[in-house]
């Protein structure tokens, strides 16, 4: 039953890498379906296999989608180098390879690994680059970080042959900021920068910690920024846990997990924390992990893999001109200036160009520009400027540009802010029921609005062919914002959270984990001070930590009575 194998994902995959392969299977009828991720067509044949014979089939697939000046990439990849993953470092190369996954980084779990001589091997120079990378773990908890700090991953990375892990910084018993400051020394090339990116900032438990900083810290995007973020490194005086450069707003297949972590990334750039969002498959398999879905495309001075260097990526990752995505591609710009810009404009409306892009097999339903993460302009197939319909043929090559837009006038808020692009299917709505200000629900019963008879959330169907390559996908794009200065003083003024409420922009407190819990006691003022925040807190500020400290430093930091009432 074809249509019931896109269901239930009881599918065989052939990854190969000079144009050919072969696959053992039982005698019946299958569909055979070769594609070349998201820039190609696909191609399809009905096949009866028979006992004992070889059955052929050829494919021809063509490049339909333009991406000039862009690569694809993927920054969050394991092998079986991984404590976690199972898939061999050549089956690796070759899923990749298959999916046209042009940058692929290196990003084993506390190990440094190398792939280039894998890629040598399989003489597939000329269609990938690698990166060296590490995904830096922590997993062990402490009093002072009960949740540890969560994964995060550098790149690029000095690889040492001869060292314990091949060279990976130790990350245990220290906060994030000083794994940043650590791997900033294993810089391969120090005249350019490295990228640090938070993976997965709302994944759940792992072991014995969970694994998502978000969730770590206790941030909400609706609320002030924790103090949690701007603890310290114990090596510098200035690396916050904060000052990550990148965090995954799509990791993997679900659309609740985006429509959560979007949410999440909004409130960081209304806060001033412009982090550059990405698209990561964090694939520890060649299958179910689906390789090259989702897929980061950054804008690159070549077109030629083998011609791409870690500067390059870097430098786009870091000004933010970058196009996540699991189905279209997105090209914007504003005033013709790319993604990651500041345009400045200080009165009037600016001239807004969206161009969406798609093979045939991909479904488009709708285009959305947002402002400071509100929609305030949506697209679809009965619109002014229309979203086009896919070719009922999903092997054609034809129908490829989906939606395009130029010299649209879009009149920006009087402050400064930010507009991004979202392109594919229809949203599902969400809510936040219990106020904490994390999406937590969808419309789970079907009846077009979210109440407290709805719980968790709903993965919206994919139409069978998409899913047949990609299972458990949804087709899904995004852009990284373009700023707009509107008081002309040449940078982005974040709105905040509120008025009231808006994070202060200090120097790191460095962490001394030698220091006890509570330095000091006062009758005089009724403070603590804790030393690693180099804070000074009242009976409020009290109840907070204590959301963040395990049972025994709780025990050590209790209100008590003094002669006269007083806290101490």
């Amino acid at each position: 039953d074809l249509q019931a194998s896109a269901i239930t994902g009881t599918l065989n995959f052939v990854f190969a890498t000079n144009g050919s392969g072969k696959q053992a299977l039982k005698p019946g009828r299958y569909q055979v379906i070769a594609s070349r991720g998201l820039e190609y067509t696909i191609a399809r044949q009905t096949i009866t296999v028979n006992a004992g014979q070889d059955t052929k089939m050829d494919f021809a697939l063509e490049r339909v989608v333009d991406t000039k000046g862009f690569v694809s990439a993927d920054f969050h990849v394991h092998s079986g180098k991984s404590f976690d993953a199972s898939v061999p470092l050549e089956d690796r190369i070759r899923s990749f390879a298959a999916e046209n996954v042009e940058v692929v980084v290196s990003t084993e779990h506390n190990y440094i690994a190398d792939y280039a001589p894998i890629v040598s091997k399989l003489m597939l120079n000329k269609v990938m680059k690698t990166i060296v990378g590490d995904e830096l773990t922590t997993s062990l908890p402490t009093p002072l970080f009960p949740q540890a700090f969560g994964h995060h991953i550098a790149f690029p990375i000095v690889e040492q042959p001869f060292a314990p892990r091949r060279g990976a910084p130790f990350t245990e018993y220290v906060p994030a900021a000083t794994f940043y400051d650590r791997v900033k020394t294993m810089n391969p090339n120090p005249s350019s920068k490295q990228v640090i990116q938070l993976n997965h900032p709302r994944a759940g438990l792992a072991g014995l910690t969970l694994i998502g900083l978000f969730n770590i810290v206790n941030y909400s995007p609706t609320r002030p920024i924790p103090i949690a973020f701007t603890v310290g490194s114990q090596l510098t005086s200035t690396t916050r846990n904060i000052d990550f450069d990148a965090m995954e707003l799509m990791n993997g297949d679900s659309i609740s997990g985006y429509q959560v972590t979007r949410n999440d990334w909004f409130g960081l750039i209304n806060q001033g924390f412009t982090k550059t969002a990405t698209a990561v498959s964090d694939s520890h398999r060649a299958v179910v992990e689906t390789p090259g879905f989702p897929v980061s495309f950054v804008a690159s001075p070549t077109d030629d893999p083998s011609a791409v260097k870690d500067e390059m990526v870097t430098s786009a990752v870091l000004s933010r001109n970058l196009v996540g995505t699991s189905g279209p591609f997105i090209r914007f710009n504003i005033q013709g200036q790319p993604i990651g810009s500041l345009v400045k404009k200080q009165a009037g409306k600016v001239k807004v160009d969206i161009t969406v892009s798609a093979p045939a097999w991909v479904p488009v339903d709708e285009v959305r520009l947002l402002e400071n993460g509100k929609v305030v302009m949506t697209f679809d197939a009965n619109s002014k400027v229309k979203v086009n319909p896919a070719p009922s043929d999903p092997t054609s090559n034809q129908g490829v540009e989906r939606f395009k837009v130029t010299g649209l006038k879009v009149k920006p808020s009087k402050k400064d802010s930010f507009f991004t692009v979202e392109a594919g299917i229809k949203l599902p709505i969400v809510a936040d029921l219990n106020g904490d200000g994390v999406v937590d629900t969808g419309d789970t019963n079907g009846d077009g609005k979210v109440d407290a008879a709805d719980r968790g959330f709903v993965q919206p169907p994919s139409p069978p062919i998409y899913a047949q390559i990609a299972p458990g996908f949804t087709s899904l794009g995004f852009t990284n914002p373009i700023f707009i200065d509107r008081n002309g003083n040449g940078k982005f003024d974040n709105a905040g959270v509120s008025a009231s409420a808006q994070f202060i922009d200090t120097p790191a407190q460095p962490i001394d984990i030698e220091t006890d819990v509570v330095e000091s006691l006062s009758d005089e003022k009724h403070h603590i001070r804790f030393p690693w925040y180099g804070l000074k807190v009242g009976a409020e500020e009290i109840k907070l930590l204590h959301q963040m400290l395990d049972e025994t430093t709780r025990q050590l930091i209790q209100p008590k009575q003094g002669k006269k009432g007083n806290e101490k």
